[in-house]
């Protein structure tokens, strides 16, 4: 993931949750910068942290097949 179209450094935090419900109610209200949704493989990009809502963020890919996917698979330049 390229940090200068996110604008987010090297060190970008993630979380997965076990359906779309959890990362929008739950996870989306943390200061986490990625969410993914591990029922239908949404990734999410959470661009104002603990507030409410992604900011300008929101879902950037929906992986087909919603593999297991952890911050270990992800890789920020």
């Amino acid at each position: 993931i390229d940090t200068d179209s996110f604008g987010i450094d090297s060190s970008a935090t993630f979380a997965a949750g076990a359906n779309k419900k959890e990362v929008k109610k739950v996870l989306a209200k943390q200061d986490f910068d990625f969410l993914y949704d591990e029922k239908k493989g949404g990734l999410y990009f959470n661009e104002n942290g603990a507030e409410k809502g992604f900011g300008d963020g929101g879902i950037i890919a929906i992986l087909k097949g919603a593999p297991d996917l952890s911050a270990d698979n992800l890789e920020f330049i």
